[in-house]
């Protein structure tokens, strides 16, 4: 471990936690802004802070295989659709879900790598927004969050974006979460893992389908209990 990396996760346990700590939560814009800023498009910035860019490469790349072999399983296809992605990060699921939508909106908590993705896909329409004050009026077919639940860390926050989630989604739409973990508990000031029965729990009367693995947890497809007119 170099001595940058080690001075780097001997702040997120002392100085961090002090600078960012908002309640009982964190001030995630300025904390994702501040990380961005130190690592732009670089997969160190969406994954793993303290490990090296090479092996957050490698962990990345084996998302897509799960990730579409749960939708071929599900049967979801994100052509013709509307699509609303949460954590857009730097972009990585957007070469997956983009190409053939109808419309895709990409939000992210800070618009820092906005200018860069904006030149990569200019057909792409970028919000900045939180999730758990999520202000949309518009309803999508498919909402995909990928690495994002983990870092909302508190009970009320979970429950304002889930609720958000399912008032942005389209008669007979579907939202796809992941990774969920096996037990809901916090691990860092800015990680907390949240179970699939607490998930789930946000989604009464919503049929659920689970699928594992992905990233270490699980993904689950939420499917709207309203039939499309």
């Amino acid at each position: 471990m170099s001595l940058r990396d080690l001075l780097l996760k001997v702040a997120k346990v002392t100085y961090y936690p002090f600078k960012y700590r908002q309640g009982n939560g964190y001030d995630a814009e300025a904390y994702w802004r501040d990380r961005f800023a130190r690592h732009g498009m670089s997969f160190r910035g969406v994954g793993h802070e303290g490990t090296e860019e090479v092996r957050n490469r490698l962990e990345y790349e084996r998302s897509p295989r799960e990730f579409q072999d749960a939708l071929h399983k599900s049967g979801i296809d994100f052509a013709g659709k509307r699509v609303l992605e949460i954590g857009v990060g730097n972009g990585y699921y957007l070469d997956f879900c983009f190409p053939g939508s109808a419309y895709y909106c990409a939000v992210d908590i800070t618009d820092l790598l906005f200018p860069e993705l904006a030149k990569r896909y200019p057909e792409v329409h970028f919000v900045k927004a939180d999730v758990c004050k999520l202000g949309l009026r518009e309803k999508f077919d498919i909402i995909l969050m990928i690495d994002v639940l983990e870092h909302i860390v508190t009970e009320n926050d979970l429950r304002s974006a889930l609720s958000n989630l399912k008032s942005c989604l389209a008669d007979g739409g579907t939202i796809i979460i992941g990774p969920i973990h096996e037990k809901t508990k916090k691990h860092l000031f800015y990680v907390h893992f949240w179970s699939v029965d607490k998930v789930a729990a946000q989604f009464r009367g919503y049929a659920i389908e689970m699928y594992r693995p992905f990233r270490k947890g699980t993904l689950i497809v939420v499917r709207s209990p309203h039939e499309r007119r």
